[in-house]
């Protein structure tokens, strides 16, 4: 399960745009490793089709995770009962704790979930325990940059059952905008013996190659506006 997160090109689960065409097309030009579009889990357990489509996976596609968004640790709970007894094509599913959008965030998704660590953890080993697949975490550096937290907190999920962390290098304070903390990163990914998965301004091979001479501990490199821009 380690080598599943360790020295991969991973493209990031992008809304709206990361779809299954998409994707085969980043296949294609390399990808070892790709992940649905967020999906909500309290829409998933309503069963709607719109939202288990979202969950589909091409059989070009190698390495695939399910992006789930979650706030309550029952609701998960029963999503994974449900994925286990689907016949559904996974990998893994990976828990966002990232999403900075304000709507996402107040219903207690994305960077709401982080900032609430007992219903993570709760989370993670619902997943866990109730589906036979591994759970990854993918979060941010903390509320703001100029105080990041995750440190505190990273050395903590191999404890729950987490099997990798992807960090994107940004506060959700920053969104989308200023420059990804990589020095932060590498720093985070001293502190736990899970595969740190670094992403943020990854715009070509070069910013990997350079990645990995300044932050040899990293695993893996996701790519989410980069692929975006440039597939290829």
């Amino acid at each position: 399960r380690d080598d599943m997160f360790r020295n991969k090109l991973i493209l990031a689960p992008l809304t709206t745009v990361g779809n299954l065409p998409y994707r085969r097309i980043c296949v294609e030009y390399g990808a070892d490793t790709t992940l649905s579009e967020m999906a909500l889990i309290y829409n998933l357990n309503r069963t709607q089709r719109s939202e288990w489509s979202l969950l589909r996976r091409h059989n070009t596609e190698g390495l695939f995770g399910l992006q789930v968004a979650v706030n309550r640790p029952g609701d998960a709970q029963q999503f994974a009962k449900a994925i286990e007894a689907s016949g559904f094509s996974y990998d893994f599913i990976d828990i966002n704790c990232g999403c900075p959008v304000e709507l996402i965030v107040r219903q207690g998704c994305g960077c709401g979930l982080w900032e609430k660590k007992g219903k993570l953890r709760q989370v993670v080993q619902a997943l866990v325990e109730y589906q036979s697949k591994p759970v990854t975490i993918k979060c941010r550096i903390g509320p703001d940059e100029a105080d990041p937290q995750l440190h505190k907190h990273i050395g903590e999920y191999e404890e729950w059952g987490a099997a990798a962390v992807t960090i994107h290098g940004r506060s959700r304070k920053q969104r989308y905008t200023k420059l990804a903390n990589w020095s932060y990163i590498e720093q985070c990914s001293r502190l736990t013996n899970l595969p740190v998965i670094g992403n943020g301004d990854i715009m070509g091979y070069s910013d990997v190659e350079q990645h990995r001479a300044d932050a040899p501990n990293i695993s893996s490199y996701m790519l989410g506006r980069g692929a975006l821009i440039k597939p290829w």
